[in-house]
């Protein structure tokens, strides 16, 4: 199993937990014998020297995400964001920022291209609130389309077109707007499902990911 400790840069503690998870990794919140590896934020603590005292490997953030193959992810430093590249044709065509903190704007686009952030390489897009989200989703079977805002551009039908399989699945407070969505993708779309969420779909609650089979396999 896997622990975290300390304050990650790119993300919450339960986002990196839901991301690990989703990639088959236990996480637990403690160290103990069945701990081998130890990934260490900022100001980590007493985890830190008793994984050092125990012989468990350390890795940092950075390591980590390079582990995960999220090479996705940077760091803008003067503004204080995780950055997240977005790619068209192989090539990085824009990029979008999430402040740490209570920080405002919280989402920053930094081009003005109108290209969605995804992640991963499945036949089924699963249209979701944020990057985050969309990093936990992707993955071989989904691939992760973030929403990052009320609605949704030309950039994101264009993209969207080329699944024959999408679900939206927004957070619970958004669903009206998880419907809608839905139902203007209807007409370009040759298959589209709407999916209430029981939680953001980013912490992969069980109720939450056996429906999400459920819709796709019936």
């Amino acid at each position: 199993s896997l622990v975290f400790t300390g304050t990650l840069e790119t993300m919450s503690r339960s986002e990196a937990k839901s991301i690990a998870e989703n990639m088959g990794a236990k996480v637990s919140s403690t160290i103990s014998s069945n701990t081998n590896l130890l990934i260490s934020g900022i100001s980590s603590g007493s985890k830190l020297n008793r994984a050092r005292d125990k012989g468990i490997k350390v890795i940092t953030e950075n390591e980590w995400l390079e582990l995960i193959k999220c090479e996705d992810i940077m760091y803008d430093i003067k503004e204080n964001r995780v950055v997240f590249t977005i790619e068209k044709d192989n090539k990085i065509v824009d990029a979008v920022g999430r402040a740490d903190g209570k920080a405002l704007p919280k989402w920053k686009r930094y081009g003005k291209s109108d290209a969605p952030y995804s992640h991963g390489v499945g036949d089924i897009a699963v249209v979701v609130e944020d990057c985050i989200s969309a990093i936990v989703v992707g993955g071989k079977t989904y691939t992760g389309v973030a929403l990052l805002g009320t609605s949704l551009l030309d950039g994101h039908r264009q993209f969207l077109t080329n699944f024959s399989k999408v679900v939206v699945a927004l957070d619970p407070d958004a669903l009206p707007k998880t419907l809608q969505i839905a139902k203007e993708l209807k007409g370009h779309i040759k298959e589209v499902k709407a999916l209430k969420l029981y939680d953001d779909i980013k912490y992969m609650k069980q109720t939450d990911i056996n429906n999400l089979k459920e819709l796709i396999w019936n």
